[in-house]
């Protein structure tokens, strides 16, 4: 987005400016605005056009609005012409040659197909428009115009000329890029230069010239040699950009830190006359140009020596993750280096830390002055390399190294990766026998003309002919600025300890020669090479046989193979099908946030198996995606993933350009009574959902990219953040990051003993979150990357967490949510003095109450902390044999006993220490559930406290004491003991906290914005207190919905990243964050029940005082085939849902009720009060109620609410503001008054306009809802 402060009119007659527009990428809404703009010579010149059409296939469309928001410029953007005489498919074969312009190519060209302003400023909105796609698209030379008149208006007129060298009929218009955004004057710097380029420096950062004077670019300038260069962006006159480069670069530094094996270890081509034959895999290609050397021939991947095949970065699809072995190359660094001091970092490596110094006649001896990169973009870029590259020596001390650091983020993959941990004996036995690269050292430019900040590479090239890769390091926390974008980021070894990014780019993406085609019988060697490194490279060949055999699958699907060429080579390949799963993919995916469904034939939906290219061009992989949809018909493009268990109908392979897509979020589905849909003889009538909508099918993943995303730019986020803990607050957090569309994280890492909780507990109920098919849908281990271990320590001065097995883990920001876990309680055994010496986490009122003594009870005394105790359970119980005793008052403790009685476990007894509330909070729940486990055959103890266990002569347990609150000891005797009562803070976890001087008060203390006492850390969830002076008590985030509590937390931290993001505004004192999603659980409880509850969020009161309370609402109960219990609010809103029945339970749709009114709910409260309703599950199984359980009816009930508030005329009080009124002045409104408002709403055009808005809703989401009436029928 881009603004100016004023547009002024070009015509003769004087007109105001128009100040402060606004330029954005166009979007479906803003149509009705632009058609209005239309005129009839818009129609003349373009046609007749579907604006919504025009806007949904353009790939770039902009939108010009005033500062009140009004819409008062439009272009559209095409990548072929909108001309009859050329296909779109291979239009670039005969334009250029009909209108002699040989150097057009899809590349370097677009086609203007559609174009209105507003008047009087329409030449000054063309001129802005035609900018801002110089702008954008940085590789766009061309804008042509095909017009049906020769008259295409003045304000066109200025920009476009007439090409006369092509036929006469096609009236082909043309703009050049020099007349608008030309690209940069580039030449070597001058001592002069100073004067323009310092103020660019010092606006945004005074360390230089505070540090070495206001002079020192000058002095860098004079110093300039053969292996230093110095360059400056010219305009007018005045130097608005400068970089600084140098050939002194510790290649083999950075080949022991990054994975370079695809850059060829930024080596260049050594003759194999020379007696040394290379066996490296490089993705370099040939050029006929000085800019890069011939492509070394490469062998295949079964020819690959073991230490090579070792040294790449290793991809986890279909295997479980390992864990990561100790890396055996620790720097035991007991003291940091200081400025010139020298530092051993390993083997023969050395790093030298000079500074810049200054002889006595002036001469500058360049060394090492600068900090680690800092990168500031506000008003201009100010790149710095970090100070061991200047001299050819890296260093990684300029940030702090911490001694013994194994672990650095790889990149992300497809699926589910870990942090591989690499010994010297990994890396591939590589010479560097021919250094081929320099770096950016110091680099600066305008904001003005940053994104042409390539136009210095072209120069830099120049000045060294003989090297084919530039490269820069910057620190992870500075994101991406534009000069980045065209370089391709190298993924960090396991053994790195260097706190940078390191970015490559290869003299060849200069050319732009790049050819998109279908592929043919001669490009076999060519994608075979391509697909070498690629696991399902024998899936690619056997799909790209059957395109070259009949362009069909086996079953008939159209499939197409296109490869990318550079000079005659491919560096390229892909594989698409046609989508024919599109509707399954609506229904289930939210795949309408990015295109307006109806507006793309089935057709025009591919679906990607197979994707490569080379590393060297991989930023033209969108590119190579808009090529591929333009020459296949399509307008979207698809990446399924499965999980690891699942094989997939159609083969695919791992794909490296995901992160150049958008991942889409799936959608809550209704649980249909199919039933009820279908009609039973003699009726016929069948209202069910498309069958390619209900089916089962397993769980995946969606990745998307569409013809107007290919030139949407990601913001790409590399800073370190680790989340420790699985819990569902992280999960909700980390979703919340990776889906954020426009934002790409590069470094988030889970910290996690299980990994991600790919399947719930057995033993446990289930909040509803994050079931095992919606993790398989969102698929987070595409996104992040997994350590397998637990947090033991962490240094907050040096930023890392260590992990059990030794490993430490860096961090940029650190997110503790952890939550807290079962535990075992303290009690004592049978050969200490009992004397009445009690330990239990149950306080009461006991005398002679002692210190606990410290005991490790038998193994027989368990606790199902962890998913593998939750699964072997009930073998455990069966191997021990005898009576199972299962101490809790907890949910988890019924659904346990539920789970041992499915594994014919019947001997249970159930012990219940004493609490004020039952976990049901419900008498009648409560009740049911204790009779179906006494006629199992459960026998319960209540109200007894744990005290001291007992074992035999073998050490095994034989019994466990307890004292009742009244009475004497109680003995139970028992072979197993399950212990599912106590909850807390895991203690490595609290010695952690603690030792790192983090605020602990029972729980990690966190201020409203979920901060730390280290601005760092952040955290959230179960674990978590808000600090005293919020006064929050009883507030915990336990007692809300954790995913509401992770997106919040992740709505905090998006403005770190993105600025364009909201920030939350800090709360004060008796200022509570607002959480309004319900809590809710499912288990299932012995006798065969099933469970759910659905609770407003707020601290537990006993339901049988709160009933009495004044205001509590009403209560609405059926017990016909199962217990169904509604709580009405005072507001007649639905606050409490309890469901137990032995049949099955629609879990998501009656989820959904919650918040409703009762009168959407078909007046329920009159129907239930006239006995009209007698069992509410088959109440909500009636097909009119399926509208209140889809996933957009909150929108529609939100749009209806502000529907409302539309007058019937001009100046008339809106039906809104009438209703509040009258709730205002009373809450409780008399029958006479709702008549007049309801007739007073029959006549409204409210009414009429919510209608029309009912209407379109259910004709929009047909393929969920058929069975409701159109406006026809109504």
């Amino acid at each position: 987005m881009s603004s100016s402060p004023t547009l002024s009119s070009k015509t003769g007659t004087v007109k105001p400016p128009l100040e402060n527009f606004t330029v954005r990428r166009a979007e479906s809404i803003d149509a009705p605005q632009i058609m209005k703009l239309i005129e009839r010579i818009t129609e003349k010149c373009f046609g007749k056009v579907n604006v919504v059409n025009v806007i949904e296939k353009a790939v770039f469309s902009v939108t010009l609005t005033s500062s009140s928001g009004e819409v008062i410029g439009f272009g559209a953007f095409y990548d072929y012409p909108n001309h009859t005489s050329y296909n779109s498919v291979d239009w670039e074969k005969h334009l250029p040659e009909r209108h002699n312009l040989p150097l057009v190519t899809p590349l370097n060209t677009m086609f203007l197909h559609f174009f209105v302003a507003k008047r009087p400023y329409q030449s000054d909105i063309a001129r802005e428009i035609i900018r801002t796609v110089f702008n954008s698209c940085i590789f766009v030379q061309y804008i042509f115009l095909f017009s049906r008149t020769s008259n295409i208006g003045g304000a066109l007129l200025e920009s476009f000329e007439r090409n006369k060298d092509g036929p006469k009929e096609e009236k082909m218009f043309l703009c050049h890029r020099h007349a608008h955004h030309p690209q940069l004057h580039i030449r070597r710097a001058k001592p002069e230069d100073n004067d323009d380029l310092l103020p660019l420096f010092t606006a945004q950062n005074k360390i230089l010239t505070e540090t070495y004077g206001d002079y020192f670019l000058a002095e860098l300038i004079e110093a300039q040699d053969e292996e230093h260069k110095a360059l400056v962006a010219e305009v007018n006159g005045l130097a608005v950009g400068f970089m600084s480069i140098s050939t002194h670069v510790n290649d083999k530094l950075l080949n022991k830190c990054f994975e370079l094996k695809p850059y060829n270890f930024l080596q260049g081509k050594r003759d194999i006359a020379d007696g040394y034959e290379s066996s490296v895999v490089s993705d370099t290609v040939d050029t006929p140009t000085p800019l890069t050397t011939e492509v070394e021939e490469e062998i295949e991947a079964e020819t690959k020596t073991e230490p090579e095949a070792k040294s790449e970065t290793k991809l986890i699809t279909d295997e479980k993750i390992e864990e990561s072995t100790k890396s055996e190359v620790d720097r035991k660094a007991e003291e940091e280096p200081k400025i010139g001091e020298e530092a051993k970092i390993e083997g023969d490596t050395k790093i030298e830390l000079e500074t810049l110094s200054f002889k006595d006649n002036g001469e500058a001896e360049i060394t090492n002055f600068l900090t680690p990169a800092v990168t500031i973009q506000r008003p201009s870029t100010i790149t710095m390399d970090n100070e061991s590259l200047r001299s050819g020596s890296i260093s990684s001390h300029s940030e702090g190294v911490v001694p013994s650091v194994d672990v650095c983020v790889v990149e992300h993959k497809s699926s589910s990766t870990h942090l591989k941990t690499e010994t010297d004996e990994d890396t591939a036995d590589y010479e560097l026998y021919n250094p081929s690269s320099f770096c950016i050292q110091l680099f600066c430019i305008d904001d003005e003309y940053e994104t042409r900040s390539i136009d210095f590479l072209v120069e830099a090239f120049k000045l060294f002919p003989g090297k084919e890769f530039c490269v820069i390091t910057v620190p992870q926390t500075i994101p991406e600025f534009p000069i980045l974008q065209f370089f391709s980021r190298v993924t960090p070894k396991a053994q790195s300890t260097l706190h940078q990014e390191l970015y490559v780019f290869h003299s060849s993406s200069l050319l732009q020669n790049i050819k998109v085609r279908f592929a043919t019988e001669k490009d076999h060697d060519g994608i075979a090479h391509v697909a070498r490194k690629f696991k399902g490279k024998s899936k690619l060949l056997v799909d790209y046989e059957k395109y070259l055999a009949g362009h069909r699958d086996d079953d008939g699907t159209p499939i197409f193979t296109l490869v990318a060429e550079f000079w005659d080579q491919v560096i390229g390949v892909a594989v698409i099908r046609t989508e024919t799963d599109i509707d399954f993919i609506r229904s289930h995916y939210n795949l309408e946030d990015f295109i307006y469904f109806t507006h793309h034939r089935p057709g025009e939906h591919g679906r990607i198996n197979h994707w490569a290219i080379s590393a060297t061009f991989s930023y033209y992989t969108k590119h190579f995606m808009r090529e591929c949809m333009r020459l296949c018909a399509m307008s979207c493009l698809y990446y399924i993933i499965y999980p690891s268990d699942v094989k997939p109908v159609k083969p695919i392979s791992t794909v490296e350009c995901i992160h150049s897509m958008i991942q889409v979020s799936p959608r809550r589905q209704i649980v249909y009574p199919l039933d009820n849909l279908k009609g039973t003889a003699p009726a016929t009538f069948d209202n069910r959902p498309s069958p390619n909508i209900i089916k089962d099918v397993p769980p995946f993943s969606v990745f998307h990219i569409n013809r107007k995303l290919t030139h949407e730019p990601k913001i790409t986020v590399n800073s370190r953040i680790v989340v420790v803990g699985a819990s569902e607050v992280a999960l909700s957090f980390i979703e919340s990051l990776v889906l954020t569309p426009h934002i790409h994280f590069n470094n988030i890492v889970l910290v996690s003993p299980e990994g991600l909780p790919v399947e719930p507990y057995p033993t446990h109920p289930t909040s509803l979150c994050y079931g095992s098919k919606y993790m398989s849908m969102i698929n987070l281990g595409a996104s992040l990357n997994i350590v397998k271990s637990k947090m033991i320590s962490m240094d907050r001065e040096d930023q890392f967490i260590e992990v059990l097995d030794g490993r430490k883990i860096n961090y940029d920001y650190l997110i503790m949510a952890t939550g807290r876990q079962l535990t075992m309680p303290e009690f004592k055994n049978e050969s200490e003095n009992a004397g009445g010496v009690i330990s239990s986490p149950v306080r009461r009122n006991v005398t002679e109450i002692s210190k606990p003594v410290p005991y490790s009870p038998p193994q027989q005394v368990i606790t199902v902390d962890s998913l593998e105790k939750s699964k072997l359970v009930a073998n455990i119980a069966k191997f021990n044999g005898g009576a199972v005793l299962v101490y809790g008052s907890t949910l988890i403790s019924y659904t346990l006993i539920r789970y041992l009685l499915d594994n014919d476990i019947t001997d249970i007894i159930h012990v219940l220490p004493p609490r004020k509330i039952s976990c049901f909070n419900n008498p009648a729940v409560l009740q049911q559930v204790t009779e179906a486990m006494t006629e199992l055959g459960i026998k319960i103890h209540e109200s007894l406290v744990l005290n001291m266990v007992n074992t035999d002569d073998e050490g095994n347990l034989c019994s466990i004491e307890f004292l009742p609150t009244e009475g004497a000891y109680e003995t139970i005797e028992c072979r197993t003991a399950i212990m599912v009562n106590d909850f807390a803070v895991d203690n490595d976890i609290f010695e952690s906290v603690n030792n790192s001087c983090l605020v602990f008060d029972g729980r990690l203390v966190i201020d409203s914005l979920c901060h730390t006492n280290d601005p760092l850390v952040y955290s959230a969830g179960p674990l978590t207190k808000y600090k005293r002076g919020l006064y929050f008590d009883g507030w915990e985030h336990e007692i809300f919905n954790s995913s509401e509590v992770g997106s919040r937390l992740a709505s905090i931290m998006l403005p770190l990243f993105d600025p364009s993001s909201p920030t939350l505004p800090e709360l004060q004192n008796y200022e509570f964050p607002k959480f309004v999603q319900p809590k809710k659980v499912f288990g299932k409880l012995p006798g065969g029940y099933n469970y759910l509850h659905v609770w407003k969020p707020a601290p537990q009161v006993d339901l049988r005082i709160d009933i009495l309370e004044p205001g509590h609402g009403k209560e609405l109960v059926t017990e016909k085939s199962g217990y169904f219990r509604i709580h009405l609010n005072k507001y007649e809103t639905v606050q409490t849902i309890t469901c137990l029945t032995k049949d099955e339970i629609a879990v998501d749709n009656i989820t959904e009720l919650y918040g409703l009114h009762e009168k959407y709910m078909n007046d329920l409260w009159k129907r239930f009060t006239t006995n009209m309703i007698d069992d509410f599950f088959e109440f909500f199984k009636q097909p009119w109620s399926l509208l209140l359980f889809h996933d957009r009816f909150p929108e529609l009930r939100s749009d209806m609410v502000e529907l409302l508030s539309i007058p019937n005329a001009p100046g008339e009080v809106p039906m809104s503001d009438k209703i509040l009124k009258i709730v205002d002045e009373d809450l409780h409104v008399d029958m006479s008054t709702k008549d007049q408002v309801s007739k007073e709403y029959l006549d409204s055009l409210a009414r009429k306009v919510i209608e029309k808005r009912l209407f379109s809703y259910l004709s929009y989401n047909k393929n969920h809802l058929q069975h409701y009436a159109s406006r026809n029928m109504a």
